[in-house]
């Protein structure tokens, strides 16, 4: 499929990214719609396509961390405070909110959820893999 769809839709290139969003949008229609399909018994995936019946959230409730665990929200930046002090986690965090819970004097582990995600050394001021 993706060598089909790089050959019929990128090959030459549209000169603008509305006329290759066109050739794309076209390219799935027809691959969907139109074109039969030998794995599929020479039907087309449009006739055959079912929509999952479980409901697809706008957003996902809140990480919710244990009362013992400090939290912190990453800001815009990937930054985030500590003790009047600012250090960079992930731009990738943007927005969300992180746990922290020491596990040794200084030395705290920074958590996503239940993802372990590093070691944290405040006198440092340091992050560890």
């Amino acid at each position: 499929m993706h060598c089909t769809l790089k050959a019929e839709t990128t090959r030459p290139p549209e000169q603008t990214m509305d006329r290759q969003q066109k050739r794309f949008d076209e390219f799935r229609n027809m691959f969907n719609n139109e074109r039969p399909h030998e794995t599929l018994g020479q039907k087309r995936p449009a006739t055959i396509y079912r929509p999952s019946p479980r409901p697809y959230p706008e957003s996902l409730p809140p990480i919710e961390y244990a009362g013992h665990l400090e939290t912190r929200k990453i800001s815009h930046n990937g930054m985030m405070r500590w003790k009047r002090e600012r250090i960079f986690t992930s731009k990738t965090l943007t927005g969300e909110w992180v746990g922290l819970e020491e596990i040794d004097d200084g030395i705290w582990s920074l958590y996503y959820g239940p993802v372990l995600l590093a070691r944290f050394d405040e006198r440092e001021m340091r992050f560890s893999g």
